[in-house]
């Protein structure tokens, strides 16, 4: 009432107002509108006739107040529901903005190998553990059946075992990442010498896609091809970010139309989407370490061998 009154006053004239209710409005009809039109028949009131009372004026802000409080109350807890994804996007934006400056993709990148040795030889098989080294790190499993066995057990130290695991991929990792520089290092530098050319399109492939990407020539060989390295990290990062964090929003929407069916279970729908809510962010995060490891350990340059083959 008060933001109708002030869109009609704007021009700096208070003056006074009216406000019309209609007894098919969806307040009165819910305000007993039949016995009150009753009474206006018997009263003889015509239609479109003006019904002014003291007492129908405060019963209709009495149920207009009650109509205000239950909107208030659903949308606070529709903020509820808003609060658990801001706290996801909280944490995804930052991954994010990592990748965007830069400045800790290293550390970010070992931080998910830790992540995948870690989750792997803690709740897996050594069968399960060896097919996900090969099908993550593109590696055999660093440590055989019994070191596994006895590190579960507790035998020994499972912390050892998840360091060694961790250290043999890190230079896996290195070792892969360091021949894309050494494949095109020397065909940048011989290119730089040429002043027909300022840029130069390097294909990198992970052995499903091939990514095309553009780089400055005298940048790349100033660095010897690490910013070549540097830039496809941060490609991959954001790419499988971004997919991964539009995925995670899509499952959070048809949780939040699903989890209304709890309550006939006597659950609290919200507590129910806080929990699974949480799964989800949790599998998002896996998915994202599993898309980045795999891609980052199979890159290279693909080189045309003789015979046609790349």
């Amino acid at each position: 009432d008060r933001q109708l009154r002030g869109r009609a006053g704007r021009q700096g004239d208070v003056g006074s107002s009216v406000f019309f209710l209609s007894l098919e409005d969806k307040l009165m009809r819910l305000f007993a509108s039949e016995r009150i039109a009753s009474v206006m028949d018997k009263l003889g009131f015509k239609e479109g006739e003006m019904l002014e009372s003291k007492m129908i004026s405060n019963s209709v802000e009495r149920a207009q107040k009650k109509v205000e409080e239950n909107n208030f109350g659903m949308r606070k807890h529709l903020l509820e529901y808003d609060d658990v994804m801001n706290q996801q996007r909280t944490i995804i934006y930052e991954k994010r903005r990592h990748a965007l400056m830069g400045e800790r993709i290293g550390m970010d990148i070992s931080n998910m190998i830790w992540d995948r040795c870690v989750e792997f030889i803690e709740n897996l098989e050594y069968d399960a553990c060896k097919e996900r080294f090969m099908e993550i790190f593109a590696m055999e499993c660093p440590f055989t059946h019994q070191q596994h066995h006895d590190a579960r057990r507790g035998t020994t130290k499972i912390e050892d075992l998840e360091e060694e695991a961790f250290q043999k991929a890190m230079e896996t990792f290195h070792r892969r990442i360091n021949a894309i520089a050494a494949t095109a290092n020397p065909v940048i530098q011989k290119l730089a010498e040429d002043p027909r050319y300022d840029k130069i399109s390097i294909p990198i492939s992970d052995g499903k896609f091939i990514y095309n990407m553009n780089f400055a020539l005298k940048e790349a060989a100033s660095t010897g091809c690490k910013n070549i390295i540097k830039e496809f990290e941060k490609m991959t990062l954001l790419r499988n970010i971004d997919d991964a964090w539009k995925e995670n929003l899509r499952l959070l929407d048809e949780l939040k139309h699903s989890v209304r069916n709890v309550s006939y279970e006597q659950k609290d729908p919200l507590v129910v989407y806080k929990i699974e809510s949480v799964k989800l962010f949790d599998q998002m995060v896996n998915t994202i370490n599993d898309q980045v490891v795999a891609t980052l350990m199979r890159a290279r340059i693909p080189v045309q061998q003789e015979g046609g083959q790349a």
